[in-house]
């Protein structure tokens, strides 16, 4: 189960919990769901250096650079200060884990 299916079962509980004639316990639900969606967003947009990315990823320094170079990875800092956003390595990170497992 991801984070975001967690806060859509939060939801769908909160919709229950309304027909029920659970106002508060509804409103609490729906105060989880939406903390918890606001900081998976502040997660997915954080900048990363590329050492915190190589560590994330599990590859080198180097590599990082070479893909931040190429335009593979985004930059989202300055050229002599590189950024990488997580939610642009989502995908590198979920393709690792296929080929680990």
């Amino acid at each position: 189960m991801k984070l975001t299916d967690l806060a859509a079962a939060w939801r769908d509980e909160a919709e229950l919990f309304a027909k029920r004639g659970q106002g508060e316990m509804a409103e609490m639900a729906r105060s989880f769901a939406a903390d918890l969606e606001y900081w998976i967003r502040v997660w997915e947009l954080e900048e990363l250096t590329i050492g915190e990315v190589a560590e994330e990823l599990g590859l080198s320094y180097s590599t990082i650079q070479k893909r931040l170079a190429s335009g593979d990875i985004p930059n989202r800092g300055r050229k002599s200060r590189p950024r990488v956003r997580r939610s642009d390595i989502v995908d590198d990170v979920l393709a690792l884990r296929r080929q680990a497992g």
